[in-house]
């Protein structure tokens, strides 16, 4: 469980980014919490190193993972590159026990896969494990 203080903190490094409609948005930020309280803490401690929420007014697409590109003159190793988590606005018309697990199946890509690596079907069963570890059903669209 998340202290507040913790929770206030992951919200600042990755909510608060102006990209986020939080007003817009209670069911995803619930669901948010509610994945990474059942994170383990290592794994807990990794997303918060990899990851960049950004939401975006996309419907069609319930989530994705992608690479931030790295900027020119940029010594960052591909391996401390930073991920971007997009999630569709219309997941918040999901049932809760959906969109938690949305939110779990893309986290969990951003902490397994390689920027550069995020296609190919063996990575959505890799993802499936690990939501299946931290307590969350593979919940795929009807």
């Amino acid at each position: 469980m998340l202290t507040e203080d913790e929770w206030r903190s992951i919200c600042h490094d990755l909510i608060e980014t102006g990209f986020f409609d939080s007003a817009g948005r209670p069911r995803t930020l619930k669901a948010i919490r509610s994945v990474m309280e059942k994170m383990c803490p290592d794994d807990l401690k990794l997303i918060r190193e990899k990851l960049s929420i950004i939401f975006a007014p996309t419907p069609g697409v319930n989530g994705q993972v992608f690479p931030l590109e790295k900027a020119a003159h940029s010594n960052v190793q591909e391996q401390n590159q930073r991920i971007m988590v997009y999630l569709s606005p219309g997941i918040e018309r999901l049932s809760q026990r959906r969109l938690e697990s949305i939110v779990a199946h893309e986290f969990a890509h951003a902490l397994l896969h390689a920027p550069n690596a995020l296609e190919g079907w063996f990575i959505e069963q890799e993802a499936d494990q690990k939501i299946r570890s931290w307590g969350f059903p593979v919940v795929y669209p009807d």
